[in-house]
């Protein structure tokens, strides 16, 4: 072997041993082990309520529900038009879909429009 060839192998040799710990910067960040369980554990949110046809869907965490199903721990009582209401062991409550209705401000004269109702 040339002395030039066992220098350039040398002087690469560090660059070589750097490469291992260089992140690809195109690859997204991996997320924590306890971010990723308190996302888990996370409290349900009522996030869209269906009806159609007589049946009545809503979803929940991300997960499509019906009445009798079981999400996040809470069993599935009814599903109303912009709440659903649960039972978890003894304790039962309801989730309420976004802002109360009386957080929305109502449009000078325009006449209020029930909840559920189409608005062209």
């Amino acid at each position: 072997m040339t002395p030039r060839f066992l220098l350039n192998a040398w002087l690469l040799l560090p660059t070589l041993a750097l490469a291992d710990g260089v992140r690809d910067p195109m690859r997204p960040p991996a997320a924590p082990a306890a971010q990723a369980a308190s996302v888990a554990a996370a409290a349900p949110v009522l996030q869209a309520v269906f009806h159609a046809a007589g049946r009545r869907v809503a979803v929940v965490n991300g997960r499509t529900v019906r009445e009798g199903d079981t999400v996040a721990g809470l069993r599935v009582v009814t599903i109303g038009v912009d709440s659903l209401t649960y039972r978890q062991g003894s304790r039962s409550g309801e989730l309420k879909l976004g802002p109360s209705t009386s957080s929305i401000k109502q449009a000078a004269g325009t006449p209020p429009v029930a909840p559920g109702a189409h608005v062209p």
